[in-house]
């Protein structure tokens, strides 16, 4: 099993990094920037949307119920109804009794502020119906038939410019920072073949930073976690340069491929250690798949089986699954 042991290749850069900190004192943002952004936006972002507080009691019913559970389920809800209407104090009490709506149950049905839009169009238009500590008609949905209660609401407000502009400033001015920089990467990358990378990094008052030989599990400075970055160097060749852009999109790193190492079977003594532990898994492995064959021929019965689970001390398990499950959950297993 030498290939167990095989070193993938590795790769060593010089490399340096532009940033979009690095020109952001240089960016402008005039004020009808902000004052356009924020009119174009007023909606989607600076507008604190509608929301209300309510709270319901869930009868459930499967999407494919037969109509005599329908009917009971409505029945019920409706018998739930008549007793809110009596007292409508009682809602948390028998919410936490009937309600099948498990996430608010326990807590007296009680949904708490969502934003208009969040609920099945049935439950919306339900709310939209209803003044404040005013009861529902029961009501059927796609998850069953509910009884709600509107506690409270907030009409939509928009956020006034001054509370915001600073904030739309910094987002522009980071925005801009970002299409520079990436400018003046491309820039570089362009002039990379004309001109060594300390001429590039000289150019940028950058300082270079060596790497050292790594493959795809290592941790490098200006990148963070190789794998990514190891994939891109695949059929490089040394001396070649190029642009690589971490996740975020904010760095962008200048580098040239300085070493490449083809890959080889690492020292015995290196791995020696792993493999006396490979060995010995595999030998009980082994034993493992023999005992199961036996027992598959042994075992006839589920008291047998069950026999067995004793003598092993664990548990037998009951698990249902068809054909078409993807998963059997009892065994946490894939089919």
């Amino acid at each position: 099993n030498r290939s167990d042991f095989q070193q993938k290749e590795q790769d060593a850069v010089n490399d340096f990094v532009l940033t979009a900190d690095d020109v952001k004192d240089k960016v402008t943002v005039r004020e009808k920037e902000i004052k356009r952004h924020y009119e174009k936006n007023l909606e989607s972002e600076f507008t604190d949307p509608a929301s209300f507080h309510s709270r319901h009691i869930l009868i459930s019913l499967k999407a494919d119920a037969a109509d005599e559970d329908v009917e009971k389920a409505r029945t019920k809800a409706e018998e739930i109804h008549a007793q809110l209407v009596k007292n409508p104090k009682q809602f948390a009490k028998l919410a936490k009794k009937y309600s099948q709506d498990p996430g608010s149950a326990k807590k007296g049905g009680d949904l708490g502020w969502v934003s208009k839009g969040t609920f099945v169009p049935e439950f919306e238009e339900a709310v939209a119906s209803l003044n404040k500590n005013e009861l529902s008609e029961p009501f059927q949905s796609s998850h069953g038939f509910h009884i709600v209660e509107l506690i409270d609401k907030k009409e939509a407000k928009a956020q006034p410019y001054e509370s915001v502009k600073d904030q739309i400033k910094e987002q522009k001015i980071i925005d801009k920072a970002k299409r520079r920089v990436k400018n003046q990467a491309e820039n570089l990358l362009a002039e990379a073949g004309e001109k060594t990378l300390e001429d590039l990094a000289a150019a940028s008052d950058k300082t270079i930073a060596k790497s050292g030989l790594f493959d795809d599990k290592a941790k490098l400075n200006d990148i963070g976690y190789s794998f990514q970055f190891y994939k891109k160097l695949q059929g490089a060749i040394v001396n070649q340069k190029g642009l690589y852009t971490p996740m975020g999109g904010q760095n962008y790193v200048l580098y040239e491929v300085v070493e490449i190492k083809e890959p080889f079977i690492k020292p015995f003594e290196e791995v020696k250690g792993n493999a006396e532990f490979y060995a010995l898994d595999e030998k009980r492995q082994k034993v493992a798949d023999e005992k199961l064959e036996a027992f598959a021929t042994e075992i006839k019965t589920s008291k047998e089986f069950d026999n067995l689970a004793r003598t092993l001390k664990t548990d037998a398990i009951n698990a249902s699954f068809k054909f078409s499950d993807q998963k059997i959950a009892e065994l946490a297993v894939s089919t």
